[in-house]
């Protein structure tokens, strides 16, 4: 399967432990609303990308305040 299809879904991402920081992020919001969390997925600049370019993020509403994702600039999670 292609990774950067538009087309993959968070179970395609989940089963097959591979993707791109857009297909993490629907994933995580995935797995947090199921749960009952509120989420989203933004897109954000990535830091120390040249030229800048966007990143998929995932925010999540947790104990009152707002946590994100964080990937590094080739997409892994840190």
């Amino acid at each position: 399967m292609d990774r950067a299809a538009a087309e993959t879904t968070a179970l395609d991402t989940f089963a097959s432990r591979s993707g791109v920081c857009r297909d993490y992020s629907h994933l995580l919001v995935s797995l947090a609303r199921a749960g009952g969390i509120p989420a989203r997925c933004v897109s954000a600049y990535a830091p120390g990308v040249d030229p800048p370019d966007f990143h998929a993020v995932a925010e999540l509403w947790l104990a009152g305040g707002l946590a994100a994702d964080r990937c590094d600039q080739d997409g892994d999670v840190q």
